[in-house]
């Protein structure tokens, strides 16, 4: 991952957003003032357009992210699985803190992966009902802002994960919110990430002394 490949997906995802607000601008879906739930905000799908409006949201929004997250996921879950049992039978003490760094690393990429779950089906689920259901009246208003804040909620999830299951991140919570120097919390990171690495090869070689060291989150800070 390089610096510039992490501005340019941080540039894709503000475009995305934009470009999801923007459609009821310029005619794709209209905004308008949800009576009941103290909004302004796209109008219940009524006709093709908002109907399609709907649907891109939605799939490009949650069932896309959802398949990359699960096939992701699942790739690094079985590449941990097939590392764990390749060491299984080893007693020595460093191979077991390896095998507990990735069973936490494991676990933490569950932990995202069900709160974005948990998080989005709700508003999923009443993207759906008010694309099918024909008398958009019966739809309580209170439903409209709470899919929305279970959606807002997953953005502040995210980081509280990232803070119970990860030191760097805490130092670098620490850096912005406590005012830590750069220069003396770089250094703290730099010299717990080349410890870990360092052992971490150090592990691979030992269990694979004739095999390239595998990359299965050898590399995660988690």
């Amino acid at each position: 991952m390089t610096p510039r490949r992490i501005k340019l997906m941080i540039l894709a995802s503000w475009l995305w957003a934009m470009f999801c607000a923007v459609g009821p601008l310029i005619g794709w879906n209209t905004n308008v003032y949800k009576k009941g739930a103290s909004q302004c905000g796209p109008a219940l799908p009524k006709g093709i357009a908002a109907v399609s409006h709907s649907i891109l949201i939605s799939t490009c929004n949650y069932l896309i992210p959802l398949a990359v997250m699960t096939f992701c996921y699942t790739k690094i879950f079985l590449e941990i699985h097939k590392h764990m049992k390749r060491i299984r039978q080893t007693s020595n003490i460093d191979l077991e803190n390896s095998v507990a760094q990735q069973k936490k690393v494991a676990t933490t990429l569950f932990l995202v992966l069900a709160c974005f779950l948990l998080c989005w089906t709700p508003y999923l689920l009443y993207s759906n009902a008010a694309v099918m259901v024909k008398d958009k009246s019966k739809l309580p208003p209170i439903l409209n802002p709470l899919a929305y804040w279970c959606g807002y909620f997953n953005s502040a999830c995210n980081p509280i994960i990232y803070a119970f299951r990860s030191p760097s991140f805490r130092k670098g919570y620490k850096e912005i919110m406590c005012g830590t120097p750069s220069a003396k919390l770089s250094a703290e990171l730099r010299y717990w990430y080349e410890t870990h690495n360092s052992r971490r090869k150090t592990l691979s070689t030992r269990t694979e002394p004739n095999a390239a060291r595998p990359r299965a989150l050898s590399d995660t800070w988690f």
